[in-house]
């Protein structure tokens, strides 16, 4: 084999391997891509997770308001029902 065809050789297994990293580059680009995506996508359930839990917090103080709304309409019946003699058949809420 004389050193031109060695070299001919040479440089067609670089053109080769320049292919395939040409390839490789392209497959890493769109896993950028889709990883960027992806980020993208947590970020707003994060957001909708954090508005969720807002409005838990909302609810669960609304609702210790309502227990306590509710208990003192009971224990007002239940001193109705001593004047009226009228039982009302509820309990209080824990």
């Amino acid at each position: 084999m004389t050193d031109r065809e060695l070299l001919e050789l040479v440089v067609g297994q670089l053109e080769k391997m320049d292919h395939r990293f040409d390839r490789l580059e392209g497959k890493i680009d769109s896993m950028e891509h889709r990883m960027d995506s992806m980020e993208h996508k947590i970020d707003s359930m994060e957001h909708r997770m954090d508005s969720i839990e807002h409005k838990i917090d909302i609810l669960q103080e609304n609702t210790g308001v309502t227990r306590e709304a509710v208990n003192s309409i009971i224990e007002w019946t239940d001193e109705v029902a001593v004047i009226t003699q009228i039982k009302f058949p509820i309990s209080k809420i824990s």
